[in-house]
């Protein structure tokens, strides 16, 4: 019998519950990790797949070469001035 995408998913989640040995969950967590297009999460939640996450990298990376930063140091003295207002 095959089964609907759902209910693969239920049956899956329902094993991995019940799996203890770590090895084996990592090795599953490679195998899916590699089918997800979501790479990581931006600092409010929202998903960021590999290629957003590559496109934000350059983007900064173009911001530094323009001159289009602060240093740590000018940030420390800006962050005093926002608790004094």
């Amino acid at each position: 019998m095959d089964m609907n995408t759902s209910e693969l998913q239920m049956e899956l989640h329902q094993i991995i519950d019940q799996v203890q040995d770590n090895r084996i969950l990592q090795a599953v967590h490679t195998i899916l990790s590699s089918q997800v297009s979501i790479f990581a999460q931006t600092t409010d939640g929202r998903p960021l797949s590999k290629d957003g996450f590559d496109e934000m990298l350059e983007a900064g990376e173009e911001d530094i070469k323009a001159g289009r930063f602060i240093s740590q140091k000018n940030l420390k003295e800006k962050i005093k001035t926002w608790r004094e207002k």
